[in-house]
C-alpha cells in the first residue's frame, strides 16, 4: 500500500506523539492501574521506534551534497 508523501515523512512523528502519549496517560493514572508497566514500556518503545525510523531514514535519503565556492579557482591548461 503506497502512503501519501506528506503522510510518509511523519511517520515519526506519529510514533513520537503515540510514545508522549502513553507516559502522560500512565503518569495520569499513576501506579495504581493495572497496565502501569505497560504503558511506560509501550512508551519507551513508541518513542525509541521514532528515533529509529528517523535515523534509518536519514541513513538512506541523505540530500545531495552541494560544494559551494568561495574563491576563484584557477586552472592550469598546460597539463591537460
Amino acid at each position: 500500500m503506497l502512503l501519501p508523501d506528506k503522510l510518509y515523512r511523519h511517520i515519526p512523528q506519529f510514533w513520537m506523539l503515540m510514545g508522549v502519549l502513553f507516559f502522560v496517560f500512565a503518569l495520569m493514572t499513576g501506579p495504581d492501574i493495572r497496565f502501569f508497566g505497560t504503558y511506560i514500556l509501550m512508551g519507551f518503545v513508541s518513542i525509541g521506534r521514532s528515533v529509529w525510523l528517523y535515523a534509518a531514514r536519514r541513513r538512506v535519503a541523505r540530500g545531495r551534497e552541494v560544494t559551494v565556492l568561495t574563491e576563484t579557482q584557477k586552472l592550469d591548461r598546460r597539463n591537460n
